[in-house]
């Protein structure tokens, strides 16, 4: 009898089929729970996703309510606002020049109640975090200053002065309603 000298194929394939299966049950329970815990973190991501886009979603809504909101409460608001801003503005420079204008050293005292009182609800209305604001509230303060302290002057030029600082407040009065004017129209009327 003759020793087998190199193992025969039947051999070989008797060791492979259980070597196959053997690969199959440690690596088959691998690569499904690996598959499995790619497609568990690939659903959190997507529902990640979701909930990130119907956060913005929401929070676009709620913009777009603001600025509905803005459009239809804050800016006619805004509007009387800045009305009553010219309107005072233009009753304070009139009422300084009635001041200033005055037949004696006295200024006239309804016309000087008027200049206060309207002096008064000009600062009350102007916001003094803002730079222009306050330029025009030292602007109407100086000529209110200067109306009261030389009544009935005949000097020409105290009144070239005078209107000289009623046009410069005319310019900062511009200024700050075209600036309120702007943000009314604009959508960030806050």
């Amino acid at each position: 009898m003759q020793a087998p000298c190199c193992p025969t194929t039947h051999d070989a394939i008797q060791w492979i089929s259980p070597a196959i299966a053997m690969l199959a049950v440690v690596f088959g329970p691998l690569i499904t729970w690996k598959l499995t815990s790619r497609q568990i973190g690939e659903a959190r991501a997507a529902e990640d996703r979701r909930r990130d886009d119907a956060r913005l979603a929401d929070e676009q809504r709620r913009n777009d309510e603001r600025k509905v909101s803005n459009k239809q409460i804050v800016a006619p608001m805004r509007q009387a606002w800045i009305n009553k801003l010219r309107e005072n503005i233009a009753e304070l420079l009139q009422a300084a020049f009635q001041v200033a204008s005055g037949p004696g050293p006295m200024p006239d005292i309804p016309n000087f109640v008027r200049l206060v009182q309207t002096m008064a609800e000009v600062e009350l209305s102007l916001n003094l975090n803002e730079d222009d604001h306050k330029k025009l509230l030292y602007l109407l303060s100086q000529l209110v200053a200067k109306s009261v302290e030389h009544p009935g002057n005949p000097n020409p030029d105290h009144w070239i002065k005078f209107w000289q600082e009623q046009r410069e407040i005319r310019l900062a009065a511009a200024n700050v309603l075209k600036r309120e004017w702007d943000r009314v129209k604009s959508d960030d009327a806050n």
